[in-house]
């Protein structure tokens, strides 16, 4: 039985998607509006269709023309229900980027060309998330919260349009499905900085920068007056002379954040422990470069260098529009 089931809601799903295309702009025709009686409607046809037997039996014209009434009036409710979303044209705008697992407000204009007073118009997303438009006369900017899922492209589920003016009777309702203009980066990871190092020197084992201003350059005959600090004790044990080891300002690459820094890690970990790096970095006001796999951002910093390299880490690994 849950197979026929399943079965059933793929073709439904198919049906669906072939008969509703994704789009940035909708306008709404017979074609992607549906209507059926809800809970309230069925009970009332029910009770048509025991007022007219009891007529029918009783031979109660006045009976009769209440039922009649009523069938009329539902027959208007599926017509003005119908009217209440024809040619409303609904728009999908560009949305702020976010981090994965936030909420982002999903920017709708709605367009009323025919100036027809619209009444009741409920939007619903998955997630629980829904807005009402009491009333609707010309234009309106409807900003409806979605929450994020997975880093990318901004991918939104299909948006549930509703209502059931203007007697409750009906349900009068259309499938949504926008593309909106956005960007979901990885969500952030706090994690302490391993940044990318220069090549080791065998030699020279254990001379390191200095806080990140020097780097060592080399050795030197040592001269009266040069620090004991910066002897080289390795190369006095050797060759029984001594020599100080030179320092210059170092001006190379000393903030890489580097994917191959991260090995043990997955690939979703990976980019959420390099976004919480950069926002780190740019929060210091450091220069700091990027390294992916077939990607180097050069060192720099400001506000361009950040999103810059947020979005090569929200769309690491896909290719339109799909993780590969």
């Amino acid at each position: 039985m849950s197979s026929i089931r399943l079965r059933i809601q793929r073709f439904y799903q198919a049906w669906l998607n072939r008969r509703l295309p994704n789009a940035k702009r909708i306008q709404l025709s017979q074609k992607r509006i549906f209507i059926f009686p809800n809970k309230m409607g069925l009970l009332f046809l029910i009770m048509v269709a025991l007022l007219f037997v009891t007529g029918v039996n009783y031979q109660n014209n006045l009976m009769l023309s209440i039922c009649f009434f009523m069938v009329s009036l539902f027959i208007t409710t599926i017509v003005a229900s119908y009217q209440n979303l024809s040619s409303l044209i609904i728009k999908a705008g560009a949305c702020e980027s976010v981090f994965a697992g936030d909420s982002v407000m999903l920017p709708i204009t709605l367009e009323n060309p025919n100036k027809k007073h619209k009444v009741g118009l409920l939007f619903e997303i998955d997630g629980g998330y829904s807005q009402l438009v009491s009333s609707l006369d010309d234009r309106y900017l409807l900003k409806l919260a979605y929450q994020t899922q997975a880093r990318g492209l901004l991918r939104v589920p299909k948006i549930k349009l509703k209502s059931v003016y203007p007697l409750g009777l009906i349900n009068c309702w259309t499938w949504l499905r926008l593309d909106f203009e956005g960007l979901v980066y990885p969500a952030k990871l706090e994690m302490p900085f391993k940044l990318g190092k220069g090549e080791d020197d065998n030699e020279y084992d254990g001379q390191q920068q200095q806080a990140g201003m020097e780097e060592f350059e080399g050795l030197r005959v040592y001269q009266k007056g040069d620090s004991l600090k910066r002897v080289s004790w390795k190369q006095y044990a050797k060759t029984q002379q001594l020599m100080t080891k030179q320092y210059t300002e170092h001006k190379g690459d000393d903030h890489c954040l580097d994917w191959y820094s991260l090995s043990g890690f997955d690939v979703e970990t990976r980019l959420q422990i390099l976004c919480g790096w950069v926002l780190k970095a740019h929060g210091q006001q450091s220069e700091f470069s990027l390294k992916l796999p077939g990607q180097h951002i050069a060192q720099s910093s400001g506000d361009h260098h950040l999103i810059m390299c947020l979005r090569e880490l929200a769309l690491f690994g896909i290719k339109d529009g799909h993780h590969v």
